[in-house]
């Protein structure tokens, strides 16, 4: 997975019927640039996605030429409709992003969209949600405020790349050495990247895959770090794949040097630990 993903951030305020009542994003549209893009910001989404793939895989933004930006990446839209979702009505992100589209903002304009939504958003009957994303998809969905969360941000937007979340002991988020676990409400943090299993399959890497010829079979490997992974002066790998035998779908065990440093420093859980996943 690697590249430059051009990124939409869509800031959006909501007008009902009449005038009879509003629901604006708190945050400017200059300060939602620099909350996910930078470069004043010192953590964002673009630097902490470029610092974990080396490089190889950044959030720009987008350039579009068929609306008028707000700021560096932002598109402001008005919802002309109700915040709240009645049954049968579109959801707020639906509207939202009808909206952009009514503006003229067109999908050859971005490869992500993120839809920032005011306070007061209705989600699953509710306005006390975080954050959701289509997997697959290019849309990815975040409540108010959470334009300065990085670690919400990268977690939402890798499901869009088809990364799942990162459960442990029955918790479907449950895994907090990388981001697909839980998510935590810091702008400036925490640093970290993601576990083994998704490391291997982002392909940002050194890895190997390893296969024992029988029972007893041994292998010597140096591991290194993530944030060591491109400087590293001696033949090292990241990550390790021992696959299962004969399994159809490519499964396997993961083994990765989880080393708290650098873009890895915030790392919540096996800390300067050989993890397997």
């Amino acid at each position: 997975m690697k590249g430059a993903q051009r990124v939409i951030a869509l800031r959006s305020t909501f007008v009902w019927a009449g005038g009879s009542g509003s629901s604006v994003y708190p945050t400017s549209a200059h300060a939602m640039s620099e909350n996910i893009f930078g470069p004043t910001d010192a953590v964002n989404l673009k630097s902490q996605m470029s610092a974990c793939s080396n490089g190889k895989f950044t959030m720009e933004p987008a350039t579009p030429t068929s609306v008028t930006l707000s700021a560096s990446g932002v598109l402001d839209v008005t919802v002309n409709d109700d915040i709240s979702n009645s049954s049968g009505e579109r959801t707020t992100y639906e509207k939202a992003i009808i909206a952009a589209g009514s503006a003229g903002l067109k999908f050859s304009d971005f490869d992500l969209l993120m839809v920032f939504l005011p306070p007061g958003s209705d989600q699953f009957g509710s306005s006390d949600w975080l954050a959701f994303a289509g997997l697959g998809a290019w849309w990815s969905v975040y409540n108010s405020g959470l334009d300065s969360s990085v670690s919400t941000q990268m977690h939402e937007v890798m499901h869009n790349y088809g990364v799942k979340h990162s459960g442990e002991a029955g918790n479907e988020y449950g895994d907090q050495s990388g981001t697909m676990g839980y998510s935590y409400m810091i702008d400036e943090g925490p640093l970290m990247c993601f576990n083994g299993a998704k490391s291997y399959y982002l392909d940002w890497y050194t890895t190997e895959e390893v296969v024992f010829a029988a029972f007893g079979d041994e292998r010597s490997l140096q591991l290194t770090g993530i944030d060591d992974d491109a400087v590293a002066s001696f033949p090292a790998i990241t990550v390790v794949k021992l696959p299962i035998d004969d399994d159809p779908l490519g499964a396997g065990y993961f083994i990765m040097y989880n080393k708290k440093a650098g873009v890895n420093d915030g790392t919540s859980e096996g800390a300067n630990q050989v993890l397997i996943t």
